[in-house]
């Protein structure tokens, strides 16, 4: 991303970007973005590594991140990718924080990062703040929930393990007895 494209300077223009700021009232938005960084890293750069201290909540202001785990005997699979506007290290929020995947630049990223330690202090001081930071990351995390079920799904989709034998044009004669209207004395009138 060179500097024309950049539209990112400071954690106050990035916070207006991403829906995390908004509804805040001013004091928290300010107390947010004093703790806030930007940070930029190139395509191809590890932002987290499975099993370390996640450093930072990062919201993705501009580009694409992996997440990808290891496997034993299958080696590292990709989970998911995740875009502008989605959550990065919610872990830093539960201890003990540690991250549940790798993550990596897909294509270069502008991240607005909030480092744990600070970022708790200020949630613990302003219950505002935390309810939107909660909130927010509940949201991802339901986003990503479904995402990853859906993936799941087609994963393990197959053949079914037993199909029940059913006679030629048996469902079509059923959909018929459902559509034709009763006669007279069937449905007790």
């Amino acid at each position: 991303m060179n500097q024309e494209e950049r539209q990112v300077t400071a954690p106050r223009d990035a916070l207006a970007r991403v829906r995390l700021g908004s509804g805040l009232p001013e004091t928290s938005r300010d107390r947010l973005v004093g703790v806030a960084q930007v940070l930029e890293r190139r395509a191809g750069a590890v932002l987290y590594r499975e099993g370390d201290r996640t450093p930072y909540l990062a919201v993705v202001v501009e580009g694409r991140a992996g997440l990808r785990t290891h496997v034993p005997g299958r080696g590292d699979i990709t989970l998911s990718t995740v875009e502008a506007g989605d959550i990065l290290g919610w872990s830093v929020l539960v201890p003990p924080g540690r991250s549940h995947a790798t993550v990596w630049a897909v294509t270069d990223v502008v991240l607005l990062v909030f480092p744990g330690e600070s970022l708790r202090q200020v949630m613990a001081m302003d219950a505002d703040l935390a309810a939107a930071v909660y909130q927010f990351t509940l949201a991802a995390l339901g986003r990503r929930l479904g995402a990853t079920r859906l993936q799941m799904l087609d994963l393990f989709e197959g053949p079914p393990a037993f199909e029940v034998p059913r006679p030629r044009g048996a469902l079509s004669k059923r959909l018929a007895d459902v559509r034709r209207e009763p006669s007279q004395g069937e449905w007790g009138t």
